[in-house]
Parts: C-alpha cells; structure tokens; sequence
C-alpha cells in the first residue's frame, strides 16, 4: 500500500537515494532540507520520477515552530531522519556546532512527529571495538562530537514506539551520477574521497598509519553502498509503519572489512603513501548483518568495486563542471 514519508535531509546524499527507492517502491516521499548542501536541480529530478508531486518543505529543523507548520497541514505515515552534520573530523573542530544541529534537530523531530520514524545513526558510535563483526549490543565508545551527537540522539527515542534505528557503517557509490550524489567540491568527508581528491589534483595520498592489527597494518573498514542503504531504509520505514515492537536498532554494512590500502588497490587511479595515526581513527569498523538480515530481510547487493567505480564517474563530472 502506497504511503507518504517524510524524508528530512532528503535533498542531500543519503537521503536523495532514499526518496528515489521510496518512489521505486510505490510510496510518496515528503521532503525537508534547508537546503544548505543541496540543489533545487535534485528535487526538479526526484518529482519527475512520480505523477504525485513531492512536496518540498525547505526549512531549518532547528527552527520548530517552522517544523510545526510544515507538518501541519502534511499527512504522512512515517518519518525517515536523515538530516544533520556528518562530517566527523570538522566535529572535532566545532563540537557545539555539531551537538546544537545534531541534537536539536533530532528533539525536534522526535517531538513533533508522532509517527514510526526510522533515524539514520552511525557506527562511529561503537568507538574503538575489537570484535571481528560488531554486534547492536556492543558497548557504545564514541570518540568524535559527531559520534556522541549521534548516540545522544539514539538516546532520545528511549521507550518510544515503532522506531528503527539505522547504524550504518562507511558509505560511497552513487546513483545517477548526473544528479544524485555530492553537489559540491567539499572539503572530502571520508577517506575514498579523500583518494579521489588527491588523484584529481596528481597528488599523493597519505594513509595514516601502518601498524594497526591488520593483514596488511592499516585500518579496516566496512564499505557500504548508498544504493545498498536506501533500500534498507525503506525497508525499515515499511516495517516500522506495519508494527509496533518500540524502539529497535540494526547495524547496515557489507559484512566485510576492506583495508585502507585495499581501497587504494581498488581504486586503481592514486599514488599513495604512509603517514602517522590520525587522532580519533578507529582500528576495525565492520558490521555484524546478521540481525537486520533475520528480522528485515535485508542484505547489501552492489559489489565494492562497482560502488569505488559510481562514485569516482560522480566526482569527476562534479568536478569537470566547476
């Protein structure tokens, strides 16, 4: 049955790959974005995907009374929480700032919509973690502003019903390339990125460090595709408005650990060199799947390759259009 969810965030990245899978899977996404990292262009796409037109609500989520009124007079089924500062170095920077937004936000959501919500968090909360797979019940470590405001958040939906709580784990790949994905030339946000940066200017990359506990002494991380993690958001938004079983929380990952340098292998197109520890850098980050897997039926599709290759045919036209 065709439902209207609510996609805060849902002109950015992640969250313009989810609306695109809403409308794929016959629902109706209502979207909120300050628009601060997004195009007017993406929402132009994303409404011509659909004969129902997709409302657009171009507002701060910090400003309440703002939220209030768009909601007002917006039915809608469920919500899917995107929205917010995702960049964990620059947290470390500007820790208020991201605990204000991050933080601030989430409340407001959590107050004003009295729907099944799904909240995208992040793996970033479990911190430094030696299991091999990492487990929802792991200990929460988080080492960066951005991860705290992100367990804060996890927090505030205590004792709620029909929640689902997304941790996902390092996400890339694109969509349509020409549209979805990244509108700018930011500062890079993670370390694919930061390889596409470099090998777009003829520079070296540097990975920090090569004497983590690891095949090859450099860290480990679970790379997952966006394409990948918007079908599990709808999947979870479906299965959060069909039950009511309170709050309940899933990691989504590839299942697997790729190194640093492996990534770099993979990519294919950097020269790359070995530097110091960067502080806060977590040794191992690969998701345990098997839960969302026996309770969603949920399991990643797009190989790591094809994501490296989506995204760098993303950041290349974004860049050759400067």
């Amino acid at each position: 049955m065709q439902k209207k969810v609510v996609v805060t965030g849902g002109l950015g990245y992640t969250g313009s790959h989810i609306c695109e899978e809403l409308i794929r899977s016959g629902h109706t996404p209502i979207i909120i974005d300050n628009m601060e990292h997004s195009k007017m262009e993406t929402y132009n796409y994303l409404n011509n995907q659909t004969s129902d037109g997709i409302q657009l609500h171009r507002i701060d989520l910090r400003n309440i009374s703002g939220l209030h009124y768009a909601l007002k007079y917006s039915k809608y089924d469920g919500v899917i929480h995107t929205a917010g500062y995702k960049n964990a170095s620059a947290s470390l920077k500007h820790p208020q700032k991201y605990f204000q937004n991050n933080i601030t936000s989430t409340l407001n959501v959590i107050t004003e919509c009295k729907v099944p919500i799904v909240f995208s968090s992040s793996a970033s909360v479990y911190g430094d973690n030696n299991s091999l797979s990492i487990q929802e019940n792991e200990p929460l470590r988080p080492k960066t502003p951005y991860a705290y405001s992100k367990r804060v958040s996890e927090e505030m939906f205590y004792d709620m019903k029909s929640v689902i709580i997304l941790r996902y784990f390092n996400v890339i790949g694109n969509g349509d390339h020409i549209i979805l994905g990244e509108h700018k030339n930011p500062n890079a946000k993670n370390v694919l990125y930061h390889m596409f940066k470099s090998a777009w200017n003829f520079e070296t990359f540097t990975i920090n460090g090569k004497d983590y506990n690891s095949v090859d002494g450099t860290p480990i991380r679970d790379f997952i595709d966006v394409r990948d993690l918007a079908k599990a958001h709808v999947v979870a938004i479906e299965d959060a408005m069909r039950t009511n079983l309170g709050v309940r929380t899933y990691n989504v990952g590839s299942g697997s650990g790729t190194t640093i340098l492996e990534l770099a292998k993979l990519f294919g197109k950097v020269q790359y060199q070995f530097g110091k520890r960067m502080k806060a850098d977590i040794e191992r980050s690969v998701a345990d799947i098997s839960l969302i897997d026996a309770d969603l039926g949920w399991v990643p599709n797009i190989p790591i390759q094809d994501s490296i290759n989506s995204a760098w045919k993303r950041y290349r036209m974004i860049n050759e259009n400067i």
